[in-house]
């Protein structure tokens, strides 16, 4: 197949249209495969890619250290009864969220 244009890309395929036309549907199907191949490996290569950065801490105790630290020590009571909601609501009255802050 042998195809000159200078042209614009639109009357490239314009061009090549003409010849495919001419294709069986085996080999219309197979490069229709390998077209949407190309445009993801295409995709693939355009995205950059995103580092992650993470958080290493140095000296991060064990479990076993962690257990040997606080085996003396008596544990935190919990309340035996819930907060109300009225109690929840009251503590936060007056009090706005950053982000709503922002949207408002």
């Amino acid at each position: 197949m042998d195809i000159t244009i200078q042209n614009s890309e639109i009357s490239v395929v314009d061009a090549y249209w003409e010849k495919l036309r001419t294709l069986s549907k085996t080999a219309k199907l197979l490069l229709a495969n390998k077209l949407t191949d190309s445009v993801k490996e295409e995709e693939a290569t355009e995205h950059t890619k995103r580092i992650a950065k993470v958080k290493r801490y140095r000296n991060m105790p064990t479990d076993e250290e962690l257990q040997e630290r606080f085996a003396n020590k008596p544990m935190p009571s919990i309340p035996e009864e819930e907060p109300s909601w009225k109690t929840v609501i009251d503590s936060n009255t007056g009090k706005t969220i950053k982000s709503i802050e922002k949207w408002l």
